[in-house]
């Protein structure tokens, strides 16, 4: 058994939300996704996460914040 890893995606393009979690399907992950950098910070106040992967252009709130 293959251990399972919690991944947070995090753009406000639901476009390239759905391509990540296409190319990501079948690897065995649990994959998250929030579509704000605020949706983001509500999921870690919830749980931890051994990657996050994130658009830096965000409205409101950027990668970078």
């Amino acid at each position: 058994m293959r251990p399972s890893f919690d991944i947070l995606v995090v753009d406000d393009n639901a476009s390239n939300l759905l391509a990540i979690e296409a190319a990501l399907a079948g690897l065995g992950l649990n994959l998250v996704t929030a579509q704000s950098g605020a949706d983001a910070l509500r999921w870690l106040l919830e749980r931890d996460f051994a990657l996050i992967l994130l658009d830096i252009e965000m409205p409101s709130m950027d990668g970078y914040e």
